[in-house]
């Protein structure tokens, strides 16, 4: 992994004017969180809302390729359908998230995929019109095409590649630990059986059972009343 590049010269917040060709104009306030991801507050024609993108699947190459994104202010692990000031196109208040490759975001705006989701009245998400889609992917492309083009997204990459460490290393603490507890409850059935193998053999060799063993006899007899052994 490179080392963390520096960036000073990327503002925090900025403005910017988005073209989405027959869909117009959007005006955009563009906001760098403290998560490592980018809030775009858009204000267009039939638009209203923010769309949250951050590199995604930073561990899996060096540099930033993939770009995950959220309609409205998306925080890592909390449900999209929570999200504040999710994105509303043409009445349609769209929930929901997905992850493009960098060479799909030219072609996104004529593509068709579905990346376009709204709530559909009982909690949960359908479709949105085919109008309402093809205006959402246009805002989507110049969102993403200007993500991309950042002049931090080399820090945006190892922001994103600290945050997926930390939460694989949470997950891969918890199977260690799970597997430890599964160690010792193993363990203490073969001590458990090795103690019985040992009162038998004794009892095979016509050896006494010194005291110590009173407690694992009983459980030989015990097993043998079973039909186990």
């Amino acid at each position: 992994m490179p080392d963390q590049p520096t960036t000073a010269t990327t503002p925090v917040t900025r403005t910017s004017r988005f073209d989405l060709g027959a869909f117009g104009v959007a005006d955009t306030e563009v906001r760098r969180d403290s998560t490592g991801g980018v809030v775009y507050t858009v204000t267009a024609p039939h638009i209203r809302g923010a769309i949250t993108v951050r590199v995604d699947q930073a561990l899996a190459t060096d540099t930033a390729q993939r770009f995950f994104f959220a309609y409205g202010i998306d925080t890592p692990g909390t449900e999209s359908s929570r999200n504040r000031d999710r994105l509303t196109v043409q009445r349609s208040c769209l929930v929901g998230w997905n992850s493009v490759h960098s060479i799909e975001i030219a072609g996104l705006a004529d593509s068709g995929r579905g990346l376009v989701t709204r709530e559909d009245g009982s909690w949960g998400t359908e479709a949105a019109p085919p109008a309402t889609a093809k205006r959402t992917r246009a805002l989507l492309a110049a969102v993403l095409a200007d993500f991309a083009a950042r002049e931090d997204l080399a820090e945006m990459h190892h922001i994103a590649a600290v945050r997926d460490a930390t939460d694989a290393i949470s997950e891969f603490t918890t199977q260690v630990a799970g597997m430890n507890a599964e160690i010792a409850k193993v363990t203490a059935e073969r001590d458990r059986v090795q103690r019985l193998i040992d009162a038998l053999t004794l009892i095979r060799d016509g050896a006494e059972l010194p005291a110590r063993y009173s407690q694992v006899l009983a459980e030989v007899r015990a097993e043998v009343r079973a039909g186990i052994t």
